[in-house]
Order: C-alpha cells, then sequence, then structure tokens
C-alpha cells in the first residue's frame, strides 16, 4: 500500500516530497487504527497483473465514515477504476447500514471532478476548527 501512495501522490497538489517509506508508514499506522477504526468491510483493493493497481481505504473517525484514501497508480487512472473503487465501497457501506460518508480533498485535486460527479458534495460546515484542534 505504501508503494501505491507513492505512486499515485508523486507530483501532484498531494505530494510534499514524502519518500516511499514515509508512504509505507502512513499506511501501517492506518491500517493499526492510528486514524480511526479501518472499516474492512468497505476498504477495497484492485490487484492488476499481480500488482496493487488501485484502493479505497475507509475509516470511522470524529463520528463519521470517511474515505480516507481513494488511490489508483498512475499507469490505471483515467480507467474508471477509481470510480469502481469507490462505487463498491459506497455499496458496501450502504450494506453495513451507512449512508453518509466524508472525504477530503486539496485544492487543485483533480479528483475532485471525480467526487462530485459521484455525488460527494462540498460540506462548509466541515470546514471549521476540527473538534481535536487546540486554541490558545
Amino acid at each position: 500500500m505504501g508503494m501505491l501512495m507513492f505512486d499515485a501522490y508523486l507530483g501532484t497538489v498531494d505530494d510534499h516530497g514524502e519518500n516511499e517509506g514515509w508512504h509505507r508508514t502512513e499506511a501501517e499506522r492506518t491500517f493499526a487504527g492510528e486514524f480511526g477504526e479501518v472499516v474492512w468491510e468497505a476498504s477495497k483493493a484492485a490487484i492488476i497483473d499481480d500488482r496493487l493497481a488501485g484502493a479505497t481505504v475507509v475509516t470511522f473517525e470524529y463520528g463519521r465514515i470517511l474515505l480516507a484514501f481513494a488511490l489508483v497508480e498512475p499507469h490505471f487512472q483515467g480507467q474508471g477504476l477509481g470510480t469502481s473503487l469507490i462505487a463498491s465501497s459506497a455499496r458496501a457501506l450502504l450494506d453495513l447500514g451507512y449512508s453518509e460518508w466524508t472525504l477530503a480533498v486539496s485544492p487543485g485535486n483533480p479528483a475532485l471532478r471525480l467526487y462530485e460527479r459521484l455525488g460527494f458534495l462540498e460540506a462548509p460546515e466541515l470546514l471549521q476548527e476540527p473538534p481535536w484542534s487546540t486554541t490558545e
């Protein structure tokens, strides 16, 4: 998963110079539940030619279902794989009784068009100060 994250973010608005090891550690921390409990039933992976081509990771964090990661290897982008993975995660969430979920998108991320096409809406109320931050 770490290599997929590294490849998917490389050269994008979400690339802040992190190396592949950093992404591997982030994936391990995510799977360990450090950023919310992973909803395994709704987290999906696509294996093409014996390699991880794309994945969604869904977590339950701060009282919300969160699409924590939607990643597609650059070679497979633009072919509907991301749409398919997100739709599969959504069906699984519906089967589990969830009708809403959230995600965070960096400004300028071209995936925003995909999320809007899939029905995600901007939620200005979520742009307020997060509950875990501290202000003095």
